[in-house]
C-alpha cells in the first residue's frame, strides 16, 4: 500500500510541476520574425543569451507538438522534456546565413526527439515483456524436468524440487 501511496504522490507532484511549467511558459513574451532573425544572427556570433531567449520563446511550440503524441505511452511531462531537448538541438544547429522560419526548422527536431523517446519506451517495454515470456518458459521447462526426475526417482515432485534446490545452493 505504501508503494501505491508513493506512486500517487509522485504523479500528483508531477502534475503540479507540469502546471507550474505551463504557467511559466504562458507568461513568456512571444517574438516576431524580425526579433527571431536578430536572435539567429546573435546565435551565429555565439551569443548564449540569444540562444536562451530563442529557446524560451519557442517552449510553447514544444508543448503543442508534445500534446499530439500524448496517447502513445509516455506522460505529457516526459514528452515535453524530450521535445525541449529537440528544441535545444535545433537552436544549436542554426546557421545564421539561412533565411527560414525557425518554428518550421525546430518542429522537425522536436518531432524527431519525441519520436525517438517513444520508440525507446516501446523497445524497453517490449524487452521487459519478452523477459517475462522467457522466464515463464524456463519455469515451465524446469517444472517439467523436476516432475520427470521425481517420477524416475519415485519421489514427490515438491520433495524433489526442495532437495535439488538445497543441493544446488549447497544447503544439504
Amino acid at each position: 500500500m505504501g508503494q501505491l501511496k508513493n506512486t500517487y504522490q509522485n504523479n500528483s507532484q508531477n502534475q503540479i510541476s507540469l502546471e507550474v511549467y505551463l504557467q511559466f511558459i504562458s507568461e513568456i513574451k512571444q517574438i516576431d520574425a524580425e526579433k527571431e532573425n536578430e536572435l539567429i544572427q546573435r546565435i551565429g556570433e555565439n551569443d548564449t543569451d540569444a540562444l536562451k531567449e530563442l529557446v524560451e520563446a519557442n517552449l510553447g511550440l514544444v508543448v503543442s507538438i508534445a500534446k499530439q503524441y500524448q496517447e502513445l505511452g509516455l506522460s505529457l511531462r516526459d514528452l515535453i522534456l524530450e521535445g525541449n531537448l529537440g528544441l535545444i538541438s535545433a537552436a544549436n544547429r542554426l546557421v545564421s546565413s539561412q533565411e527560414f522560419n525557425f518554428k518550421t526548422f525546430a518542429s522537425k527536431w522536436i518531432d524527431q526527439s519525441i519520436f525517438q523517446a517513444i520508440t525507446e519506451y516501446f523497445w524497453i517495454s517490449r524487452l521487459s515483456f519478452n523477459q517475462n515470456v522467457y522466464k515463464n518458459r524456463i519455469d515451465k521447462v524446469l517444472h517439467q524436468l523436476s516432475r520427470n526426475f521425481a517420477n524416475q526417482l519415485s519421489m514427490n515432485c515438491s520433495k524433489y524440487r526442495s532437495n535439488s534446490f538445497a543441493w544446488f545452493t549447497g544447503n544439504i
